[in-house]
């Protein structure tokens, strides 16, 4: 038999955060602001929450603790911010789609799943400038700070190796990064 308060955080769910329900299996708790105030709402155990995505057209599968791992992440900002509805469409399989370049979700994935087992996550970052640089660009739309930081500064480290114009292009164009770099590999 369910206590009350089961029920009210189940009504709580259903008329706040419907989509989150088909994330879950069990519980945990989480305190989350909604429109009457701070209410102590249950959401499933992130552990057993997989989460499907369809970026670019590529497949991708995870669960909500990897996806999440990032507390200041658009990710979070989608599953767990005010709304705790994601702004995102969901394809034919009902798998969320992100129109975004897929190789780089693909290598974010990885940072993310290493990063949150305490593994070197450096090591999942591409070798290749244009990679680098396209990872820079996605790092930032999704809000994953030190990704971005990290293949930028590999992306510096590139400059004693390869052309440095071409890298300056590249980062000037970013709006993140207008200043590009000097022939050192350092910023302006």
């Amino acid at each position: 038999m369910e206590s009350k308060s089961a029920i009210v955080h189940l009504r709580i769910d259903d008329r706040y955060i419907r989509d989150a329900m088909c994330y879950a299996n069990g519980y945990t708790h989480l305190w989350r602001r909604v429109r009457t105030g701070w209410e102590k709402r249950t959401l499933l155990n992130l552990e057993m929450v997989i989460l499907n995505f369809n970026v670019g057209g590529q497949q991708y599968s995870t669960t909500a603790s990897t996806l999440l791992h990032e507390k200041h992440s658009l990710f979070n900002e989608w599953f767990t911010g005010e709304t705790a509805k994601p702004p995102l469409e969901k394809d034919g399989k009902g798998a969320f789609f992100i129109d975004r370049d897929p190789i780089s979700f693909g290598i974010i994935l990885n940072y993310l799943r290493l990063k949150s087992t305490k593994q070197l996550w450096e090591a999942c970052l591409p070798k290749d400038p244009d990679r680098l640089a396209l990872l820079t660009q996605e790092a930032e739309y999704y809000k994953l700070h030190q990704l971005r930081e990290q293949a930028i500064a590999l992306l510096q480290s590139c400059t004693e190796k390869s052309d440095v114009s071409y890298v300056n292009e590249v980062l000037a164009k970013s709006f993140s990064c207008p200043q590009g770099l000097d022939g050192r590999g350092s910023k302006k």
